[in-house]
């Protein structure tokens, strides 16, 4: 049975203002929205190649929707040293029922995230509020961060090889092949199965190899307790958010996981 992905949008994509304005944009938009941590309305780790890849598109294509998203006022990308942060704008926690924009259009960015081009001739009212989830827990949502991001230790091991390591690591502990695409089609499927979910869980960790083990042992525990299916990095991924929120206030936090 295929997956599908709910979507709720108060007063954004159906008025006439921003079905005009994002025109074919509006597939690119979502895509974003469906990858959004929900407590941040951001998205940690984007790489142009990668998401062009998953949304079979140019990567040229994607850069310049993405480009005009943000000189229209939907979005702000932020420059890291491997990938970008994509921040969009007037998010509320589909979670919360307070109401609470963050990530106004009109905030200023912290002086040490750098903006990777200027906003440009910004809408007079951009979305009001965006969220997106799943029903499922094979979901497209991310949670890649947590509220107030600290800085990331220096990285003694590449991301590319601690991504393997939790790929090992899973694999080790739930029996599940890693996969060895070939096809584009095979690597396309890899990308959203296995490698985009488990840098997501990486990221949540900083990039630290022992966290992000523990995190996925811990993740992994509690879906068996609760009978939860398992078939892939992906479909522990929002559990592994839960957990990353659990462990911020967990005393007894192995590895102090959430915490500066």
């Amino acid at each position: 049975m295929a997956k599908k992905t709910w979507i709720k949008v108060k007063r954004g994509l159906l008025e006439p203002k921003h079905r005009v304005a994002l025109g074919i944009r509006i597939w690119l938009y979502l895509h974003i929205l469906d990858r959004a941590n929900w407590e941040t309305g951001k998205v940690l780790e984007w790489i142009d190649e990668e998401e062009a890849d998953a949304l079979e598109m140019s990567v040229h294509t994607l850069r310049k929707q993405r480009a005009q998203l943000q000189a229209d006022g939907y979005i702000t990308s932020v420059r890291g040293k491997h990938s970008q942060t994509i921040i969009i704008h007037n998010w509320i926690d589909p979670r919360k029922y307070d109401g609470k924009k963050i990530n106004q259009s009109n905030q200023s960015l912290p002086v040490n995230e750098k903006q990777e081009s200027p906003l440009e001739s910004p809408l007079e009212s951009p979305l009001d509020y965006t969220a997106i989830g799943d029903s499922s827990l094979d979901s497209q949502i991310t949670e890649s961060q947590i509220n107030k991001p600290t800085r990331a230790k220096p990285a003694r091991v590449p991301k590319n090889d601690i991504r393997a390591i939790l790929e090992n690591e899973f694999s080790s502990r739930t029996k599940i092949p890693k996969p060895n695409p070939k096809t584009q089609k095979q690597k396309r499927a890899a990308g959203a199965l296995w490698y985009a979910p488990l840098r997501e869980i990486a990221a949540l960790c900083e990039w630290d190899e022992k966290k992000a083990v523990y995190l996925i042992d811990k993740t992994i525990r509690k879906m068996r307790a609760d009978r939860l299916t398992i078939s892939s990095p992906k479909s522990i991924l929002n559990p592994a958010i839960a957990t990353f929120g659990e462990l911020k206030t967990d005393p007894g936090n192995r590895y102090r996981i959430g915490t500066a």
